[in-house]
């Protein structure tokens, strides 16, 4: 189960539609463009944000910041770095 973290903090949980792995197109949409990968480093140091501790592959709109887009304060604490747009996490065996 992936959860889906926009930029306003509401997170929601979210399934591949094939109901096994996301493609790159589901991923894209969750995002709003083309994906790039962020560390997840709450991951690592537990951090009791949902679904941080099972699911290791962070996303978000590579071209976030040339778009404006409002910062994701959830995810950019779990990143440690400035992330900006809505973000997906998930574990790496669903995606294809």
């Amino acid at each position: 189960m992936a959860i889906l973290i926009y930029a306003d903090g509401k997170e929601k949980e979210v399934s591949p539609k094939n109901g096994d792995k996301f493609s790159l197109k589901e991923l894209q949409e969750f995002v709003g463009g083309q994906i790039q990968i962020v560390t997840n480093y709450s991951r690592l140091f537990n951090l009791g944000i949902m679904g941080s501790t099972k699911n290791d592959i962070m996303l978000c709109n590579e071209e976030g910041l040339i778009h404006n887009l409002p910062i994701n304060i959830t995810a950019s604490v779990m990143s440690q770095d400035n992330i900006v747009g809505n973000i997906i996490l998930f574990n790496s065996s669903e995606w294809d």
